[in-house]
């Protein structure tokens, strides 16, 4: 069984893979520095393949969702309902776990404790 059908059988991707793990004939015998400049820009290819279905994927859904909330807004003006909108963006909810909550920036936390301190020194 070759490389190439392989390639017409499963796939380029199968026949690659399957060449690349050395059980193929030929798959894996060579120069290390070759074997390494292929391995290299195959994992470049896979990385970019990887990162341009994410990309349609995240193009589709968005499209999708565009497409989705036309059919409501359709429906909330045939109807007459108005749109429901959030009362606090969900960054300015304090969270349910303190562990959770907004770091505190240095400049902050020492603001904090200047305060503090001229609120102990005006009390007494």
């Amino acid at each position: 069984m070759g490389l190439a059908y392989l390639r017409e059988r499963w796939g380029r991707d199968v026949a690659e893979e399957i060449e690349w793990q050395g059980q193929l004939p030929g798959g894996g015998d060579g120069g290390d520095e070759g074997d390494k400049e292929k391995e290299e820009e195959a994992e470049r290819e896979r990385l970019e393949a990887i990162r341009e279905a994410e990309d349609r994927r995240k193009e589709k859904h968005r499209k999708l969702e565009e497409e989705r909330e036309g059919m409501r807004q359709n429906i909330r003006d045939k109807y007459n309902i108005k749109k429901k909108e959030e009362p606090m963006p969900e960054e300015q909810m304090m969270p349910d776990n303190p562990l959770m909550r907004k770091k505190k920036t240095p400049e902050e936390l020492a603001a904090e404790a200047e305060a503090e301190d001229q609120d102990d020194f005006t009390s007494e």
